[in-house]
């Protein structure tokens, strides 16, 4: 009874809060009179890393050191970093150079055979992805984001 009538008290008072919050942020998302300017986003060509291959090499053992120095060395780490690789010779060869592209081809390479590695890693196939994008911004000389993880 006394936990009902609790979560009645509740529901009673946060109603009017929340309706009033709700009319607030409908008021403030209302198109204004000035257009909206699209922003475009700026895309990272990796077309000056020539040799794929050893790009590739370069990117398996930095994303094997990470995760290493992460966690704890384990066989899986080099798995999956082969994976990584294997997706990033893949785009290079069929011409593609844009990160973001690579970084999903690697993501979801990983994603897909999810099961090879799920039991004995302790991140996801898109902490690999963002981790490949990190380090390949870095190597193609652009800036990349303070938050990034430290490559190896």
């Amino acid at each position: 009874m006394k936990v009902f009538t609790m979560i009645s008290w509740v529901a009673i008072v946060c109603n009017p809060v929340n309706a009033l919050i709700n009319a607030r942020l409908s008021m403030s998302l209302k198109p204004h009179d000035a257009p909206l300017q699209a922003i475009p986003v700026q895309t990272v060509s990796l077309e000056s890393l020539e040799n794929h291959e050893d790009e590739g090499s370069y990117m398996a053992e930095s994303i094997r050191k990470w995760l290493d120095d992460e966690w704890i060395p384990q066989d899986v780490h080099i798995k999956m970093a082969e994976s990584a690789k294997k997706s990033y010779i893949a785009c290079r060869e069929s011409g593609q150079d844009d990160v973001m592209d690579i970084l999903m081809a690697i993501s979801n390479d990983l994603e897909s055979n999810w099961q090879e590695y799920d039991a004995d890693s302790f991140v996801n196939a898109w902490d690999i992805g963002n981790y490949a994008s990190d380090y390949l911004i870095n190597r193609s000389g652009n800036e990349g984001c303070e938050c990034s993880a430290k490559i190896y």
